[in-house]
């Protein structure tokens, strides 16, 4: 069965989090797979398991999101109140 396959391409990141700031995280997506699909990013904090926020886009196969006439990801808009480092993951998949 031919389906999407997401790869992270680039991702934006600030260079350090201020407790109460506003960050904004940029997240580029490329369909790798042989079949136009919804790719989704998601936005965890490792530290506490918690998913800080999630992204989903259709894409055409070879498409990345952001580039030509692909839309980009809605960033991720995250404003911590931990005071200890942050230790985030991005992940990427389709939607089975």
């Amino acid at each position: 069965m031919a389906e999407g396959k997401a790869k992270i391409i680039d991702a934006t990141v600030p260079g350090s989090f201020t407790p109460g700031t506003t960050h904004f995280i940029l997240v580029k997506l490329k369909n790798v797979g042989s079949a136009a699909d919804v790719l989704f990013a998601r936005l965890i904090n490792n530290d506490t398991g918690k998913v800080l926020g999630e992204s989903f886009m259709g894409v055409n196969p070879g498409a990345t999101t952001g580039e030509g006439i692909t839309p980009a990801l809605r960033p991720f808009i995250v404003k911590l109140t931990q005071t200890t480092d942050f230790h985030g993951k991005i992940e990427a998949g389709h939607i089975e």
